[in-house]
């Protein structure tokens, strides 16, 4: 039921999707979903609390300068409110942004011919009086739709009072950690929110990236679309499918060279298997070398160095009772600091609970195997050897399946317990017990 375009509200009626204009494709939008009661869906006289809840928001959008459309779901049960910025207050935006240094633009680089180089120029904080300079995004606008995207968010969660939003909930009623859009949801104002894909982006990068598999990824284009964080994790794939290459085609040879052993001696046993476990050790080390050069050139070309230093607090770690305050003189701000002794203690807790699932495994796996040997020695005189070893693969496969769920539980909630304050931080320690 996600729309794929809006229509304007119109006396009173809302028109389906498949009878409105859609969105210029040079505007990327965010849509805010409300919930409709059956007063609003069936369109009688009868008040309709939803829709009070609804309208001073959405009109509160309009005053903010954003461009507004509404339509309702399939089953009349959902409205949505597709919110989206002219260019114009897109760059007012995004000048405030570049100061703070959330917003980077690249700069126009030419060759000697003065044709565009591609992708090539510096990343360089937005100013309007600079706009000649700056490249177009692959779609052709000056913004692409992931700066459009975190350009909308800016605005509808009032991130800096220049920017003039909507102020759809006034700051003295924010929880901690909460922007003004978590805590519409926090109380059932929406029930949600999200981006919107780019249609004419997304059929694009379908067809040069999602189909094309024979050719390289098209990074830039990825960027563009999801964001650094994205784009990083599939430069990531791209670079370790490719240098599988190398161990897939030796590896093929050593099975050959086996297979001919056997046939040769009746042993698969033969020279090169130890010099191929050491050229996988040494393939380990030049791989892991090769993609912190890659992945150092990528933060430099992007402007993410550091990142990590400039990521902000995870909300949870915000709201959690175990987190501190404290005032730091050197920039004049509050800072919050886990709990040193409450993180000492969940690390222990942590670790213990790990070495119990380990243990645990190991003595269940280690009770199947006794199992099934004993298995096949009563069965190996009636010629079912086979059907016991396959029993005991069986129970192995549904073993490690069975505590791999439980695991995948126990983790989220020993990572949430911890109490990480930031993002990088929360995804390393799961990584860390995963």
């Amino acid at each position: 039921r996600m729309p794929r375009a809006a229509g304007r509200r119109a006396r009173g009626e809302y028109q389906q999707l498949s009878n409105v204009k859609r969105f210029p494709d040079t505007l990327a939008c965010v849509c805010l979903v409300f919930a409709m009661d059956e007063q609003e869906s069936n369109q009688g006289g009868e008040v309709s609390q939803t829709k009070v809840i609804r309208q001073p928001l959405v009109d509160k959008l309009r005053a903010a300068d954003l461009i507004v459309r509404e339509t309702c779901s399939r089953d009349r049960d959902e409205m949505f409110v597709i919110v989206s910025a002219s260019e114009k207050r897109q760059k007012q935006v995004a000048e405030v942004m570049g100061k703070t240094g959330l917003l980077a633009l690249r700069l126009r680089q030419m060759d000697e011919e003065a044709h565009d180089e591609k992708n090539e120029g510096a990343l360089c904080a937005f100013k309007q009086h600079l706009t000649p300079l700056y490249e177009r995004s692959s779609e052709g606008t000056l913004f692409s739709s992931y700066h459009q995207t975190q350009i909308l968010e800016y605005i509808l969660n009032d991130e800096d009072e220049r920017v003039m939003g909507p102020q759809l909930v006034q700051k003295e009623m924010l929880e901690p950690g909460n922007t003004p859009l978590d805590q519409l949801v926090k109380d059932n104002h929406i029930k949600g929110f999200f981006r919107m894909h780019h249609q004419t982006k997304r059929e694009d990068l379908t067809r040069k990236w999602v189909w094309a598999w024979h050719d390289k990824q098209p990074i830039e284009d990825i960027r563009e679309y999801f964001g650094e964080k994205i784009a990083l994790y599939f430069a990531w794939l791209g670079y370790y499918t490719t240098m599988l290459w190398i161990p897939a085609l030796c590896g093929l040879v050593l099975t050959v060279a086996q297979a001919w052993s056997h046939h040769a001696t009746g042993s698969m046993d033969n020279p090169w298997v130890p010099l191929y476990c050491c050229f996988t050790a040494i393939w380990g080390i030049v791989f892991t070398a090769g993609w912190k050069r890659l992945e150092m050139a990528y933060q430099y070309e992007w402007g993410t160095k550091a990142y990590e230093e400039t990521e902000q607090p995870r909300k949870e770690f915000i709201q959690d009772p175990h987190t501190r305050q404290s005032h730091c003189e050197y920039k004049d701000e509050v800072e919050l600091y886990p709990d040193p002794t409450w993180r000492s203690i969940a690390l222990c807790v942590s670790a213990v609970v790990v070495c119990a699932f380990i243990t645990s495994v190991v003595l269940v796996v280690s009770a199947i195997a006794h199992f099934k040997f004993g298995l096949m020695k009563t069965l190996e005189p009636h010629g079912l050897a086979p059907v016991a070893k396959g029993i005991g693969g069986v129970m192995q496969a549904v073993s490690i399946m069975v505590f791999n769920k439980i695991y995948q539980v126990v983790l989220k909630k020993l990572t949430a317990f911890e109490n990480w304050r930031t993002p990088t931080e929360y995804e390393d320690a799961t990584i860390a017990k995963d």
